[in-house]
């Protein structure tokens, strides 16, 4: 039995959750259930959190000043407990761990692109 999962297949779209309900079997469907109200949880989370006027329609891409780069890196302990542990923040020398460090560069690589 697999006893670790992989980040990759642990992400599932909404049309799949729906799909899983109407054509999996019992514990599917509990599990698929399960997903929706913690991807619930998350987005009422992200929205509590967000500026009060993040959603009054001025549009995000309008600052007085550029944006500065701030990177969290969070390992998800294989739950869906969020945020989970801070392996690497903004400023903080390389982590031992090579998949770190590449979540880090990329994320930065994003942040310049955008």
């Amino acid at each position: 039995m697999q006893t670790s999962h992989s980040p990759i297949h642990c992400i599932v779209p909404p049309h799949m959750l729906e799909a899983i309900k109407m054509r999996g079997d019992d514990r599917m469907r509990r599990m698929a259930r399960r997903v929706e109200r913690e991807a619930d949880r998350a987005r009422m989370a992200r929205q509590a959190a967000a500026p009060s006027d993040a959603f009054r329609g001025a549009p995000a891409f309008i600052a007085a000043t550029p944006p500065k780069i701030h990177r969290e890196i969070y390992h998800g302990e294989y739950s869906t407990k969020l945020p989970g542990r801070l392996v690497r923040s903004e400023g903080d020398p390389p982590s031992r761990s090579k998949l770190v460090n590449q979540v880090y560069d990329l994320t930065g690589q994003v942040f310049d692109f955008y």
